[in-house]
């Protein structure tokens, strides 16, 4: 059973060897095998191709890198952790690229939030 992009369910069968088609619909989904006969690609109806990816490329593993990432920069944004780290000189530039790179980053929050549909956040990284 597979999911549509609403979350209902649908039902697929298998017609032939790594081809399925909906009891639902008329969507079909093929998959194809490298040589090692694992799953590489899944294509869907229509003109999607969703590809296997690394695992250092996976979802998770970049969430955890931008997570880090994040937590770097509030740390750089702390006006202690500034001090404690920079020298004197470089403590109030370093504090205006800090703030305006952190509002930079909480605007493409905000625009990667608003702009994409729910169909499309659902099936995409977000």
């Amino acid at each position: 059973m597979m999911r549509k992009l609403n979350g209902v369910p649908r039902r697929m069968a298998q017609v032939a060897p790594n081809l399925f088609q909906s009891l639902d619909d008329d969507y079909v989904c093929a998959f194809r095998r490298g040589s090692s006969g694992q799953v590489s690609h899944l294509f869907t109806s229509g003109t999607t191709a969703l590809e296997r990816v690394p695992g250092l490329l996976s979802v998770g593993v970049q969430r955890q890198v931008f997570l880090l990432c994040a937590l770097a920069l509030v740390l750089v944004m702390v006006g202690p952790t500034r001090r404690w780290l920079l020298p004197e000189q470089l403590r109030e530039p370093a504090s205006w690229a800090a703030n305006s790179f952190g509002f930079q980053l909480l605007g493409l929050g905000v625009v990667l939030q608003l702009l994409p549909s729910p169909a499309d956040r659902a099936s995409s990284y977000m």
